[in-house]
């Protein structure tokens, strides 16, 4: 038994039985037990082309299915490749583990103080002090430390608040010999809440509870539910839902939370945000009494002037983490109860608040969670990324997995997806790094997920990681793989619009170019071909929804000025959103008038605007 045997041995006895890597010299060793494994079917390791891809591919593994990837690299350069991924993580609370090689303990600077080189053995690198804050435990591991820093980096993994950790074992320490036979346990929500801590969260939540009776009694109420990642585990959501359906409340979704509950379901408004539904920005603005379950109230949630976020309701939070909740003294919120969501929802699940609601807000909320985005013709009588997406949602199967990548291509989708039961859809939304959505749908396949698989990228982010074509190929996964083509940054461009005078510097034909992707999939053996207005419904109803044993790509040409709408534009809040409505329209849709400080730009003559 060696070190690196021994932590191998940990993972596959706590089920981590999948690994993904990029070998390299310092990792070798590992490397090579990880082979022994697999013949003995152990466990089973996936070759990635990038590092970074490997990182990403683990956060979508987990999203995927609830289990853990390990991802190994190797020393400098091969490390530094996985920090984006680690980032994702550790932003979207997503537990992995990464092992990272090192150059042997005698070529490090510590072996050399006092004096300090900028690097000693060849591909040296600070991996610890790199990656430490964007882990939960992050440590080298040495001959002396090894058992007790796994088996505290174990116990941290999936405690409150989850996300990935890194062991860094220089290749000595890969090959020392050792006799541990105690295998640390990775430690589950049942392992962390005693009894004791259950009772003060009954408590708390009782007396937050008993302050909204208190705040609603005697009077009508504009209540409103929020949902964000945070509320993923499956009781916990079940929970809230049973707590809606009994105080029959309203409820609109973050980003994070957008697949957690049918938006068929009778009482969902929309999503909200910078670029959310119009209608649930409607309704966070107007509510008077807010309930806000696992959402970090991003900006990208509350909009850049936080102040004016539901500025007139009592706001109340459910969540784990106090850091997230006590950030923003902007929000004003009213009160709080942290701890585990699944313990706080099941002291909720059932109360019945007995809130009345008033008339008019009952009818407005009929009224919003039946709108619907207008689609537009591109005026050149090209395809729009709205016309194809809507189409594709209306047929898509009822097990899918939808994961868009960044930039318009992930606007564009989270406008037009509407979700039934079963369909699924997930991003790289903390950290939002280009690139993710192929390595995801790897990481999704190969944790079992059954159901087919969508990748949706945009032009410039499918470049990003495009080698990972060569692993779908060489594991023949049968992902969809559809580019939304409109040969520029998108994005971007529009905030050029907005900002710079519609200067395309860096985005468009001049600074900026794609492949014809097709041509780069025939390159890889996959099967492809191109969309466009007059091909897209019927590619939608013979091809992209037929089960397939292979991967195919789709690449769908859209209009190249394809606009992103609506938008919160910086320095609004959140119901003033571009296109800009008519005074008159956005008034009767508010049961408030902005404080004179707060009035967004364009609020007197918006009609002037169109």
């Amino acid at each position: 038994m060696t070190i690196s045997k021994y932590l191998i041995d940990s993972l596959i006895k706590n089920g981590i039985t999948d690994f993904f890597l990029v070998t390299g010299g310092a990792i070798i060793p590992t490397v090579d037990y990880l082979g022994e494994l697999e013949k003995e079917g152990k466990c089973i390791f996936y070759c990635f082309q990038h590092e970074q891809s490997a990182a990403m591919a683990a956060e979508g593994y987990f999203r995927a299915s609830g289990k853990i990837a390990c991802v190994l690299s190797t020393s400098g350069p091969g490390a530094q490749n996985l920090l984006n991924g680690v980032c994702g993580c550790w932003f979207d609370s997503i537990p992995a583990v990464f092992i990272t090689g090192q150059t042997n303990e005698y070529e490090t600077i510590e072996a050399v103080k006092p004096y300090t080189p900028r690097q000693v053995g060849f591909q040296e690198c600070p991996v610890v002090k790199i990656f430490e804050s964007f882990t939960k435990h992050c440590v080298r591991l040495s001959e002396a430390n090894y058992e007790a820093e796994i088996k505290e980096g174990f116990s941290k993994l999936l405690t409150p608040r989850m996300g990935p950790i890194l062991f860094d074992i220089p290749v000595n320490v890969q090959n020392t010999k050792c006799d541990s036979k105690n295998y640390p346990k990775i430690r589950n929500e049942n392992d962390f809440i005693s009894e004791g801590e259950k009772e003060d969260i009954k408590n708390e939540v009782k007396k937050l509870l008993n302050f909204v009776k208190l705040e609603t009694q005697n009077k009508e109420s504009k209540p409103l539910v929020l949902i964000g990642n945070g509320s993923r585990d499956p009781e916990s959501i079940k929970n809230i839902k049973d707590f809606i359906e009994t105080n029959d409340l309203p409820f609109v979704l973050t980003w994070g939370g957008f697949d957690l509950i049918d938006h068929n379901h009778k009482n969902f408004v929309g999503h909200i945000g910078v670029y959310g539904k119009r209608e649930a920005n409607f309704a966070i603005q107007n509510c008077d009494l807010l309930f806000v379950f696992g959402s970090r109230l991003d900006t990208r949630q509350t909009g850049g002037k936080i102040n004016t976020f539901a500025e007139h309701a009592t706001k109340i939070v459910f969540d784990i983490d106090e850091n997230e909740v006590l950030k923003r003294p902007e929000l004003k919120l009213n009160n709080y109860a942290l701890g585990d969501l699944k313990e706080i929802t099941r002291n909720i699940k059932d109360v019945d608040l007995q809130i009345t609601q008033s008339q008019k807000w009952e009818n407005k909320i009929d009224e919003w969670s039946k709108a619907e985005l207008p689609i537009k013709s591109s005026l050149k009588g090209e395809l729009t990324s709205y016309e194809f997406l809507k189409e594709f949602f209306d047929k898509l199967p009822k097990d899918s997995l939808v994961i868009p990548d960044q930039g318009g291509n992930l606007v564009w989708t989270m406008q037009s997806a509407k979700l039934n039961e079963g369909q699924n859809l997930f991003s790289n939304f903390g950290n939002s790094s280009m690139g993710y959505a192929l390595p995801a749908a790897i990481g999704a396949y190969l944790s079992g997920r059954e159901g087919p698989i969508y990748c949706i990228d945009g032009d410039g982010g499918f470049q990003m990681n495009i080698q990972e074509l060569q692993t779908i190929v060489h594991y023949n996964i049968p992902i969809k793989i559809i580019i939304l083509n409109n040969r520029s940054y998108g994005i971007i461009k529009q905030f050029q619009d907005t900002f710079f005078g519609g200067r395309y510097i860096a985005t468009d034909k001049e600074d900026y170019s794609s492949p014809y992707f097709t041509q780069v999939a025939s390159a890889y053996s996959i099967k492809s071909c191109i969309i466009s207005r007059g091909s897209y419904r019927n590619y939608i109803n013979s091809r992209i929804f037929k089960k397939s044993e292979s991967p195919e790509l789709y690449e769908v040409l859209i209009d190249k000025n394809q606009k992103l709408n609506p938008k919160l534009e910086f320095g609004n809040s959140l119901e003033n959103m571009s296109p800009y409505l008519p005074a008159e329209e956005v008034k009767s849709n508010m049961f408030y008038t902005p404080q004179e400080a707060n009035i967004p730009k364009g609020w007197v003559d918006l009609s002037s605007k169109k």
